[in-house]
């Protein structure tokens, strides 16, 4: 199973090639360890997880 975490859609807009809108908010802190449980509940799965999501300096 293939989870992934969409961390944020902030951006600081110092991209010259990106036009987007400057958006807000992260994903919460609670979140993360949900997803982590909820992917060891199959023990015998095969588990991925990626992040994704806005500006990763930010």
């Amino acid at each position: 199973m293939q989870y992934t975490l969409h961390l944020t859609n902030a951006c600081n807009l110092t991209c010259t090639d990106c036009g987007g809108k400057k958006a807000q908010g992260f994903t919460s802190r609670e979140t993360a360890p949900k997803v982590i449980n909820l992917a060891l509940a199959d023990p015998g799965a095969s588990i991925g997880i990626g992040f994704f999501g806005g500006e990763p300096v930010l």
